[in-house]
């Protein structure tokens, strides 16, 4: 409709003006901390998009009865996120009576991404990108506001094979209600990078969401599924290892 073209049109006006007048700012590599162990974790690898990750089944206190929403599939098959097409579930699960929810986006690196390497990138500018760009807002102002207050990077480091991830909160306002009032969602996200079959980057994205009021209980088993998450070097990918940018408007 006329609110998706119009949001359409300032996400890429936002994205052109990131382009032009940001300047990527220097930012220390955080090692990763471990969290404490405090859950039960089942394990996903997927060979078509080649990633791989835990994920808690108990997480604190809470007991997690997880269903698969969405099997991994290839990027051009997924779901898109966002009216722009950019954004696509490649796997998805989530607890119902928990409103718990663990799913696998990717996107090609948009905006300020684009211009440099991952290593120049800061956890903040990756998580403003991607979701100032998911966000599909009114109008830039409102993007901004909703950056401003709701987002927070947090941890960048390197695996052993050399690859960047960038690991980020952000928070839902109201997006689910239970009873007579919404309540908030609290999210953990962790990003990484890797080349599609042209050379350009693809964003790889796990993101684990819950009500706010379990965040403090399930905080630190997802953080541990967070420092787990690994996207395999395109020289050891998976045999079955379909780019995302092999007929990536395949949905259409």
């Amino acid at each position: 409709g006329t609110t998706g073209v119009l949001a359409g049109m300032l996400m890429t006006q936002q994205a052109r003006a990131d382009e032009e007048s940001a300047v990527i700012a220097p930012e220390e590599s955080a090692p990763v901390v471990p969290a404490k162990p405090k859950g039960e974790f089942g394990y996903l690898r997927d060979p078509i998009l080649s990633y791989s990750y835990k994920y808690p089944i108990k997480a604190g206190n809470v007991d997690l009865k997880l269903t698969v929403s969405r099997k991994p599939e290839k990027y051009s098959s997924a779901a898109p996120l966002s009216s722009n097409f950019r954004h696509r579930i490649v796997n998805q699960m989530l607890d119902y009576n928990n409103v718990v929810v663990y799913a696998m986006y990717v996107c090609p690196a948009i905006g300020i991404l684009k211009r440099f390497p991952p290593s120049d990138w800061t956890s903040q500018q990756v998580a403003d990108t991607i979701l100032l760009d998911r966000l599909n807002a009114k109008s830039i102002e409102e993007g901004r506001r909703y950056l401003e207050e709701n987002v927070e990077g947090g941890a960048k480091y390197q695996d052993e094979d050399g690859t960047f991830y960038f690991q980020y909160e952000h928070l839902e306002p109201g997006k689910i209600s239970k009873g007579m009032e919404p309540e908030g969602r609290h999210n953990l996200a962790v990003t990484a990078a890797r080349p599609g079959q042209d050379g350009s980057l693809y964003m790889f994205s796990l993101n684990m969401g819950c009500p706010e009021k379990l965040w403090e209980e399930m905080k630190p088993a997802l953080y541990e599924a967070a420092n787990s998450f690994r996207v395999d070097p395109l020289q050891s990918v998976a045999p079955e290892y379909v780019p995302p940018d092999k007929d990536p408007w395949a949905i259409l």
